[in-house]
């Protein structure tokens, strides 16, 4: 049997990430889950944790009675933990960090300044002796990196304790989510020792019937219901969050808005913002859906279909299957949202023979660019705007000759632009929203007529708006760029989808309409 669980405050658990008492929340997750495992009928268990739930498995492991555990690159010092998190923002996100923010911004979730204080007391090798009672450890470190000689010295004397050096795991973290790799090496080495040191002893499990939905309460009172279920051909997984009480008679007037994927990461979102953006909304009278597309999260495949394939043509069949689940006839619609390859894909559904009734796209990709995706042009799309086959043959033989050639194409040829898929989506009837940041605007940079003409006509005939967010890095990991697209999406979706008394509410509602921060201008 294996257990999987978000902690809480994170994942798709109760709770938010800048409650009080992280730590003690947190560590308090893990007692449950063991307990959890113990009550299905496991007698010997053993524990896997990666990164920070490593530090906090060597923290709990004293009174959880494990028979083993694996300490997957563990942060051995939480105070160089949240600097180099801080930096490496910096350094790889074009946006705007909030100078006011007085905790930690991190790659997508900003630490409060109580919970970095919490996390900058973690030192690994003061948690190590509460490992001594298990039977095995084993401690796997990054190919890249080696131990300190502290570290090292407490391993060595540690009759339990052995090494392990792992790869991978700079293209599983230290990239963005559309390169992030699964290091599946390390996980067969990883699995082989645990099945060296387990026992052979069979046990029957009895798993606990779950509830079907979970309450989701803001201030003492309950303000949505979440439950999770599987759909389509390839099993799509998805949470539901839909407003209770006398919100949920004006929700069924109202479109589903259904949140994809970005990248490679899972239904959750960047900095888990669909999570809390979905029970925010539900609030306001919205029904939300985060999904994983198929091939990724916890999502099955079509038949043939590989897993972990980026703009996968089988995302395309899945915008499909679910509109037709969440909009039967003679319904609101659905209302799509993504990021990145998200929003590719939601336009791509708003240019589809079944399209959806509205689109939020964020930094959508519609070109070319420096995350070298493969050629996507002879594939099953029409939002995907590449440059022609030939400028593609002059610029290996003439870059220069091929660099100018592809401007002169783009400032003249309408229909090469990017702006072309969303005109072709908004004149269809569906409600447009794209919002793009200082690091994804250039695809737009030449594109004369559009900006002079089209967009204007666009936005004066049709539900159609473009808007340029500073702040707004890559994949929404800034913690600015969160408060900001926040606030533009919820205002979007009450002034197209709600009314004037809810417009009025959210903007003075205090906690429901920003759980991270208050309100950006």
């Amino acid at each position: 049997m294996t257990l999987r669980f978000d902690y809480d405050g994170t994942g798709d658990s109760y709770g938010k990430w800048e409650d009080p008492g992280r730590l003690d929340a947190w560590t308090n997750s893990i007692r449950s889950a063991v307990a959890e495992v113990r009550l299905a009928g496991c007698t010997n268990v053993s524990a896997v944790g990666v990164r920070m739930g490593a530090t906090l498995l060597a923290a709990t492991a004293s009174d959880l009675g494990l028979r083993s555990a694996v300490l997957w690159d563990p942060i051995t010092d939480g105070r160089k933990f949240l600097r180099r998190q801080n930096l490496l923002l910096s350094a790889s996100m074009a946006g705007s960090s909030d100078t006011t923010y007085d905790g930690v911004d991190a790659l997508g979730y900003a630490f409060p300044a109580a919970v970095a204080e919490e996390l900058r007391q973690l030192q690994l090798e003061s948690l190590m002796p509460n490992l001594a009672g298990l039977d095995h450890v084993l401690y796997a470190h990054p190919t890249e990196s080696g131990l300190s000689k502290a570290l090292l010295r407490v391993i060595t004397e540690s009759s339990n304790c052995e090494t392990l050096a792992v790869a991978g795991q700079v293209e599983l973290l230290e990239v963005s989510p559309e390169r992030s790799e699964i290091p599946m090496d390390a996980l067969v080495d990883i699995s082989r020792w645990l099945c060296t040191v387990a026992d052979d002893v069979l046990a029957a499990i009895h798993c606990q019937s779950g509830r079907d939905s979970i309450e989701i309460s803001d201030g003492g009172r309950v303000v949505a219901a979440e439950r999770a279920r599987s759909f389509g051909t390839a099993q799509l997984f998805g949470i539901f969050t839909e407003p209770v009480g006398e919100m949920r008679a004006e929700a069924s007037s109202r479109p589903w808005l259904v949140m994809l994927n970005n990248g490679a990461e899972t239904h959750i979102g960047p900095g888990r913002r669909w999570v809390e953006w979905s029970r925010q909304w539900a609030a306001l009278g919205f029904r939300c859906c985060r999904i994983d597309l198929s091939g990724l999260g916890d999502s099955g495949v079509w038949p043939g279909q590989d897993r972990l394939v980026i703009l996968a043509p089988q995302w395309m069949e899945d915008a499909t299957e679910i509109i037709q689940e969440l909009s039967p006839e003679e319904s609101p619609g659905v209302v799509f949202m993504g990021l990145c390859s998200g929003a590719h894909v939601a336009i791509e559904a708003a240019l589809s023979d079944h399209p959806p009734r509205g689109v939020v796209a964020l930094n959508a990709i519609l070109r070319e660019n420096s995350l070298r995706l493969k050629d996507l042009r002879n594939e099953r799309r029409r939002a995907w705007r590449p440059d022609p086959k030939i400028i593609d043959v002059i610029s290996r033989r003439n870059p220069r000759l091929g660099q100018r050639l592809a401007r002169a194409v783009r400032e003249l040829h309408v229909r090469s632009s990017p702006f072309d898929p969303f005109a072709k989506a908004a004149r269809a009837g569906v409600n447009v929203l794209a919002i793009y940041g200082p690091g994804d605007i250039w695809q737009f940079g030449n594109d004369i007529y559009w900006r002079r003409f089209g967009v204007p006509r666009l936005q004066r005939r049709h539900a159609f708006e473009f808007v340029r967010l500073r702040t707004l890095d890559h994949s929404l990991y800034h913690r600015a760029a969160q408060c900001d697209v926040e606030r533009l999406v919820r205002t979007h979706l009450l002034e197209n989808y709600g009314n004037a008394r809810d417009l009025t509410n959210s903007a003075e509602g205090g906690g429901l309409v920003d759980s991270t921060s208050g309100v950006r201008g």
